[in-house]
C-alpha cells in the first residue's frame, strides 16, 4: 500500500464482501465510474476482497475497473484493518441458497468476509479518513467519498 501511495499520493482501500455480492459490485462500478475524479484527486482505489485470485480477476474483467482488485483470502490485510467479519452457518447456508457461496469464491473454510469499509491512506501511511460498518447496507456514495475527501484540504491535481 505504502508503495502504491507513494506512486500515487493516496489510497483508497475498499474492503468488500465478495464479487458475488450485488451491493458491491454496485459499490465497484461506481467507483469505476468516478474513476477520473480520483485521479484528479490523486487517489487511487484499490479493492479487496476474501475472493480467490481468479475471483478477483474475473471481477475486475467484469466491470472493466481500471484500478486494481485484490485478493485476500488468507485475510491479511483485513486482520490489519480490523475489518474481519465472522459469518455463522445459517448465513453461509442461507447466502448460498441465493448463489453466493462464499466458500467457493474464497476457497477457503473459514467463512469470514470483509466487513464493508473504505480507508484513505496517505503516502506516509496514515490513514486520512476511514469508514466501516457491519451492516452491508450501510455504506457512502461515492459522492460522499469525494466529498470526505476534499474536506481534508489535501492538493489535488
Amino acid at each position: 500500500l505504502r508503495e502504491l501511495a507513494r506512486k500515487h499520493r493516496r489510497v483508497l482501500v475498499v474492503f468488500y464482501r465478495g464479487g458475488w455480492g450485488p451491493l458491491c459490485n454496485f459499490q465497484i462500478r461506481e467507483l469505476t465510474t468516478a474513476y477520473p475524479e480520483f485521479e484528479r484527486r490523486r487517489v487511487v482505489p484499490i479493492a479487496v476482497s476474501v475472493d480467490r485470485a481468479e475471483e478477483s480477476t474475473k471481477t475486475r474483467a467484469t466491470y472493466s475497473i481500471p484500478f486494481p482488485v485484490l485478493s485476500d483470502s488468507d485475510l491479511a490485510l483485513h486482520r490489519a484493518f480490523h475489518v474481519v467479519q465472522n459469518v455463522g452457518e445459517t448465513d453461509v447456508a442461507r447466502l448460498k441458497s441465493k448463489g453466493m457461496d462464499i466458500e467457493r469464491s474464497s476457497g477457503k473454510k473459514h467463512h469470514v468476509m470483509a466487513i464493508p469499509s473504505l480507508f484513505l491512506v496517505d503516502e506516509q501511511g496514515v490513514v486520512r479518513w476511514a469508514h466501516a460498518d457491519p451492516n452491508y447496507k450501510v455504506r457512502p456514495s461515492t459522492a460522499q467519498i469525494l466529498a470526505a475527501i476534499d474536506a481534508l484540504g489535501l492538493p489535488s491535481l
